[in-house]
């Protein structure tokens, strides 16, 4: 908000809004927990949060190794908050370590992609909200979109099960069992795109997929 000061005999100030905020405010989704949190996108302009999005993970391009936490990373706060955005959002299952791939994934023999990130990765942040918008898009009781944090031992022992070697990554599964992985670092991804369709076509993994850098 910002205020201005009106000349007068009696001086006042006047608090001022915009009416995209008002809109956005307004309109924009937000989960019952009374945190503020919102998901995926609002239902106007998509394109141009998309086009936000993909700018802010361009100047996000630095891969984080898995095991190493130093180096473009988010503080304590920024972490918190992304924490419990994961926890309540309904589009995308959260995984914990290789028990709970063990539970959510293998045991029920799903169709399933994984995104594996870190808290202290900011490019993983940057791809989190088009992941949701993904997740919302194609998600069905067919294919299961899934998210697992590579951080702590838990997180690395999982990462070591998947064959993991950098965050972000993609880790497939078909009737619960590993399909494939593709490494990329920003979302939209052309080579994710096709391994998604080749998984619920019914199609081998293309391993040229998983061996090229996106």
């Amino acid at each position: 908000n910002v205020l201005f000061s009106i000349k007068s005999n009696n001086p006042t100030v006047s608090r001022g809004w915009a009416l995209k905020d008002f809109w956005e405010e307004t309109s924009w989704p937000r989960d019952s927990s009374g945190m503020g949190i919102r998901f995926g996108m609002p239902a106007e302009e998509e394109e141009d949060l998309d086009e936000q999005f993909r700018r802010e993970q361009e100047r996000m391009q630095t891969r984080i190794r898995v095991g190493s936490e130093v180096g473009g990373g988010m503080d304590d706060t920024e972490t918190t908050k992304q924490v419990l955005i994961d926890q309540t959002n309904p589009y995308v299952m959260q995984i914990a370590g290789v028990d709970g791939l063990a539970q959510e994934v293998v045991s029920k023999q799903k169709d399933c992609v994984v995104f594996v990130a870190m808290r202290s990765c900011r490019t993983c942040k940057g791809i989190n909200p088009v992941f949701t918008k993904l997740a919302r898009e194609r998600g069905s009781g067919e294919l299961m979109f899934a998210k697992a944090d590579a951080t702590g031992a838990t997180g690395k022992a999982l990462g070591r099960q998947l064959g993991i070697v950098s965050v972000p990554s993609f880790v497939l599964f078909r009737n619960g069992v590993r399909y494939g992985a593709v490494s990329a670092s920003k979302l939209p991804s052309e080579r994710l795109d096709q391994a998604l369709n080749d998984l619920t076509e019914g199609k081998d993994f293309d391993t040229s997929l998983e061996e090229a850098k996106e």
